[in-house]
C-alpha cells in the first residue's frame, strides 16, 4: 500500500512536467552565462515591445527584443555586429534584424560596436516576428573565423 501511494505521489509530481520540452545538448537558457572562445555571454531578456511613432510592426507581427550581455575576457578589443555575429530563428524560421524594432529599443544599446579588453557590453537585437511565436533561438559567434558559437533558446 505504501509503495502504491509513493508511486502515485511521484506520478502526480511528474504529470505537470509531461509536456515540457527540455533544451538539447549545446543549447542554453535565458540567464545562463556561457564562455565561448574568449567571450562570456548571457541572454538577459526576451520581450515583445511596442513600436514607437511611425515604427510599428506589420499586421500579424510583433517586435521581439533580445537583450544580451557580452564580456570580453581578452586583452584585445572585440568587435561585435548584430548582423554578422548573431543568427536568430523564430519557430525554426531564420529572421533578419529589423531596424524598425531596433529603433524602438529606447535607451538600450544596439548590439553593435567595440568591447574594450576586459569590459562588458549590454545591448539588444530586434526582430519583427509573427504574433503567436513560441520559440526563439539566438546563435552568437564571437569570432567569424572560427566555428565556436553559443546557442540560446527561449520558449514562451
Amino acid at each position: 500500500m505504501k509503495r502504491v501511494l509513493a508511486c502515485m505521489v511521484c506520478l502526480m509530481m511528474l504529470i505537470p512536467l509531461w509536456g515540457c520540452s527540455s533544451l538539447k545538448e549545446g543549447e542554453h537558457a535565458k540567464g545562463e552565462t556561457v564562455q565561448v572562445g574568449e567571450v562570456k555571454s548571457t541572454l538577459k531578456d526576451v520581450a515583445e515591445i511596442q513600436g514607437t511613432g511611425k515604427e510599428q510592426p506589420a499586421s500579424g507581427k510583433v517586435f521581439l527584443q533580445c537583450e544580451l550581455s557580452l564580456e570580453n575576457t581578452t586583452d584585445k578589443d572585440l568587435l561585435v555586429s548584430s548582423m554578422m555575429s548573431f543568427t536568430c530563428y523564430v519557430d525554426g524560421e531564420k529572421q533578419d534584424i529589423s531596424f524598425s524594432a531596433l529603433s524602438s529599443r529606447g535607451e538600450k544599446n544596439q548590439m553593435d560596436g567595440t568591447i574594450k579588453a576586459g569590459e562588458t557590453f549590454d545591448g539588444v537585437l530586434g526582430y519583427e516576428v509573427p504574433k503567436g511565436w513560441k520559440e526563439v533561438k539566438i546563435e552568437y559567434q564571437p569570432d567569424l573565423t572560427k566555428s565556436d558559437k553559443v546557442t540560446y533558446v527561449y520558449r514562451k
